[in-house]
């Protein structure tokens, strides 16, 4: 027995709202890796961006290791020197990636028996790191009645 006109017609609709779903799932799933690639992208250029300053930092720390006065010199480019035994000096400096993320770098210099350093140093970390959650103090109690 053949379909009648109706039945058809039935189909017809059954398989423009299947082609209408799917094409509409699509454009869904398509914008939603749009999104995602433009995260990835723009956490990306964060991250190079804040590597560069972290590399120039660094440059400029290690010339001024020649200098007499090179503690100053590298508190004054944002690092803080800590002494790590008879390891010798490191020095240590953060660059902010993103109000989430930083580059943390540390760098062991080598010093001479009086404490001066010789110009030679040593990456010993460099790495990203997650800031701290800042912690609101008038925070609000939800169990509070």
């Amino acid at each position: 027995m053949a379909l009648a006109t109706g039945g058809v017609s039935i189909l017809a609709v059954f398989v423009v709202l299947c082609l209408t779903t799917l094409s509409v799932l699509s454009l869904v799933s398509a914008q939603a890796d749009l999104a995602l690639s433009t995260r990835g992208a723009k956490a990306t250029e964060e991250y190079y961006a804040a590597d560069l300053i972290a590399q120039e930092k660094l440059k400029s720390m290690a010339e001024s290791l020649l200098e007499e006065d090179w503690e100053e010199s590298v508190r004054a480019l944002g690092g803080e020197i800590v002494m790590e035994g008879d390891a010798g000096p490191v020095l240590s400096y953060r660059v902010e990636i993103d109000r989430i993320k930083a580059l943390e770098v540390r760098v062991r210099i080598s010093a001479n028996g009086e404490g001066t350093p010789t110009g030679e140093w040593e990456v010993i970390a460099y790495k990203t790191v997650t800031a701290p959650s800042v912690e609101s103090e008038g925070g609000m109690n939800v169990l509070q009645r």
